[in-house]
């Protein structure tokens, strides 16, 4: 979440979203391009209204540690994943001191968390993190980044994209709050990437894992953040400083 300037003056069109509890979404599923069950499996919601950059950021960290320990371990049971994702849960979060040397508790309450935000928030926990604003940027550009970090199976890179929910149609008027959520697989074919909703229990209908199309995703970038003056846009986390 974080202030936004929505002046929409242009019809547009989303495609249907496919939720993956659905037939066809389970087929998109089986045959992703590229995928990440390692975040898919520590995925949670958000804790508070304001915390889905917060929790984005979380999930990042929590599937790369948990794959540093699938590869330590030299197999992919993720049953030990428990205790780490516990680590980065919701309000855990802020314990760590790399999160308040970017953004405290209380500013979170009040006015969520921008792009940039997000992305410092990344590189304080000792990640590398790249924003792409999406103003500045390009469907091809955001497609193949955001495929190439996907690739990644032990979850050692992901993806988060800042979003006006307005612009994917999944709210009725242009909202002054954008919000996060990471993506875990891309099924080529369909030009879809698999988004974990961190607020989508409340905003699709109880089913928070939704196939989104690739061009109605980056549309949803191009709404402008008050707070930063800058376009929303999406943030690429690949290797450890």
């Amino acid at each position: 979440m974080s202030g936004s300037e929505a002046d929409i003056g242009e019809t547009f069109k989303v495609s249907e979203p496919i939720t993956l509890e659905s037939e066809e979404g389970q087929r998109l599923l089986d045959e992703a391009e590229v995928r990440q069950d390692i975040l898919m499996d520590v995925f949670d919601f958000q804790q508070h209204y304001s915390h889905c950059g917060i929790q984005s950021a979380a999930l990042l960290l929590a599937s790369f540690e948990c794959g540093k320990a699938c590869r330590e371990a030299g197999h992919r049971n993720f049953r030990h994943c428990k205790d780490i994702k516990e680590q980065y849960h919701g309000f855990a979060m802020f314990a760590f001191k790399e999160t308040e040397e970017i953004i405290t508790h209380d500013v979170v309450q009040k006015k969520g968390t921008s792009l940039m935000d997000v992305g410092q928030l990344l590189v304080s926990h000792k990640h590398q993190a790249t924003m792409y604003f999406g103003q500045e940027s390009s469907v091809d550009e955001f497609r193949c980044l955001a495929v190439e970090a996907l690739r990644h199976e032990d979850s050692s890179a992901g993806v988060i994209l800042n979003f006006q929910r307005y612009l994917l149609g999944q709210i009725g008027k242009a909202s002054k709050f954008g919000h996060h959520s990471p993506f875990c697989a891309y099924h080529k074919a369909s030009d879809r990437f698999l988004m974990l909703d961190t607020n989508g229990i409340v905003m699709n209908a109880g089913k928070p894992k939704v196939w989104l199309k690739t061009e109605d995703l980056f549309q949803a970038t191009q709404d402008v953040d008050v707070a930063t003056g800058k376009s929303r846009g999406f943030v690429i986390m690949g290797g450890v400083i």
